[in-house]
């Protein structure tokens, strides 16, 4: 909860993810998108979802990746992947959607 820093499973994630990419010429552009759980004002999940996207960019460009190919965006609250109502749904809502195109 109203943290951005990355856990250690998806540091190894984001490592296989930078190295496809990478090696992938048809992985042009990345966008990440920023998820929080309803705990907090619409307005500061906004923020501190896009503070997580933007901490995984920020991951991905030390990996190799360049700046121009990613695209950092913001759900806040509003795409929940399963209730809020628990400590463990909140969790899962916690977290940074990719998504690789052409």
């Amino acid at each position: 909860s109203d943290q951005t820093n990355l856990k250690s499973g998806s540091i190894a994630h984001l490592e296989a993810l930078a190295d496809a990419v990478k090696t992938n010429p048809r992985a042009k552009d990345i966008t990440l998108v920023g998820n929080a759980d309803d705990s907090a004002s619409p307005e500061y999940n906004e923020r501190l979802s896009e503070a997580r996207a933007r901490e995984v960019a920020s991951y991905l460009m030390r990996r190799g990746i360049s700046q121009d190919q990613i695209k950092v965006k913001s759900a806040g609250s509003t795409q929940p992947v399963v209730s809020n109502i628990n400590q463990a749904g909140r969790q899962l809502n916690r977290r940074v959607d990719i998504y690789i195109g052409k």
